[in-house]
């Protein structure tokens, strides 16, 4: 009982200190904002957006991992200490097993979205650049002119 007490406790400090971690790089990500936002280029500004898409995404992606290691534990846990238990206990199990399953697809989902915005990102750049390179190349000919 004693043995079991101390794995909730473990696993309830691992869950808070994992919302404490998440809470932190947003307050972090927040104040980096904050002082990029001052005095920046669009092509800057794009590449902070699509670098703040990006880390948003793999913060998700890291904190449903976390999630789902933290869920599955739970269901082995209770898988081992309950086997030959009632329908109850079964049902909770089952409902573990679920949710391990729809983490499993959330980390999958937000891995394609990160993919994507990626790309799409290194597309606007791209295009943002070349924009600029027409630009300075128009404003060089009309000096010359």
């Amino acid at each position: 009982l004693a043995f079991e007490n101390m794995q909730q406790t473990e696993m309830k400090l691992l869950e808070l200190k994992l919302k404490s971690v998440s809470q932190q790089e947003e307050n972090d990500l927040l104040k980096y904002l904050m002082e990029k936002a001052q005095n920046i280029s669009s092509i800057e500004q794009m590449q902070l957006f699509a670098i703040i898409e990006q880390r948003l995404l793999e913060r998700e992606i890291d904190l449903v991992r976390q999630e789902l290691e933290i869920t599955e534990r739970k269901a082995v846990q209770l898988e081992q200490a309950f086997e030959n238990s009632d329908e109850t206990i079964k049902f909770h199990l089952e409902s573990l097993k679920l949710k391990c399953d729809i983490l499993r697809k959330h980390i999958i989902t937000c891995s394609q979205r990160l993919d994507e915005v990626n790309k799409q990102n290194l597309i606007r750049l791209a295009n943002e650049s070349q924009i600029l390179k027409n630009r300075n190349q128009q404003e060089e000919s009309n000096i010359e002119v």
